[in-house]
C-alpha cells in the first residue's frame, strides 16, 4: 500500500508522516507547571531562620543575589507520548532540536509553553502547593509546534545525581 496516508494524518516536507490522532488509549497521565516567573533567595541563619537588617526603622530581609524559579501549582493532563527521539519527530522542530521524546495533544487549550516543567508521575509540592522544581522528570526544550489541530511538544528528560535520587 505505497502513498497510502492514514486518516488523521499530517504530511511533513520530504513525505514524512506524523499521526496527529489522539486515541484514549494512547493517552498517559502528565503534570504540567508553568514557570511564573523568580523569586529572591534570602540569607538565613545556621537555624534555616531568614536574616533581617534595619532600613529607615523597617526590618529588611537581607538578599543574597540569587534567584530561584517559581512555578505554578502543577496540573494534570493526558496526552499521548513518543517512546524516544526519531527523526520525523526531528523534522517538526527542526534538525538542531535537543529532546528526549515527545508529547502530542489535541487539546488546544493547553497552555504548556518552552519555560513549562513536565512530570510522569504526581509531582513533589512546596507548602504553597507550587511545584518543587528540582523534582520535575522533563523540561520543554523547545517551543510547542501548534497546529490547527494538535500541538507537539519537545520534551527533554532531567538528568538526576543518582548518589542524591
Amino acid at each position: 500500500m505505497r502513498g497510502f496516508i492514514p486518516q488523521g494524518s499530517t504530511v511533513f516536507g520530504g513525505g514524512l508522516v506524523l499521526k496527529m490522532r489522539s486515541l484514549k488509549r494512547n493517552k498517559r497521565e502528565l503534570w504540567y507547571a508553568l514557570y511564573e516567573g523568580e523569586m529572591p533567595i534570602y540569607k538565613t541563619d545556621k537555624d534555616g531562620n531568614i536574616v533581617y537588617m534595619d532600613v529607615d526603622d523597617e526590618q529588611v530581609p537581607i538578599e543574597t543575589g540569587e534567584f530561584q524559579s517559581v512555578y505554578s501549582i502543577p496540573k494534570k493532563f493526558k496526552a499521548n507520548t513518543s517512546a524516544g527521539r526519531g527523526y520525523s519527530q526531528n523534522e517538526v522542530f527542526g534538525i538542531s532540536a535537543d529532546f528526549t521524546r515527545s508529547i502530542s495533544t489535541t487539546d488546544m487549550s493547553n497552555p504548556i509553553d518552552e519555560f513549562s516543567l513536565i512530570w510522569d508521575r504526581k509531582p513533589k509540592v512546596l507548602e504553597d502547593e507550587t511545584a518543587e522544581p528540582t523534582d520535575a522528570v522533563y523540561r520543554v526544550s523547545g517551543r510547542p509546534a501548534r497546529g490547527l489541530t494538535s500541538i507537539v511538544i519537545p520534551i527533554k528528560a532531567i538528568a538526576r545525581n543518582n548518589a542524591n535520587g
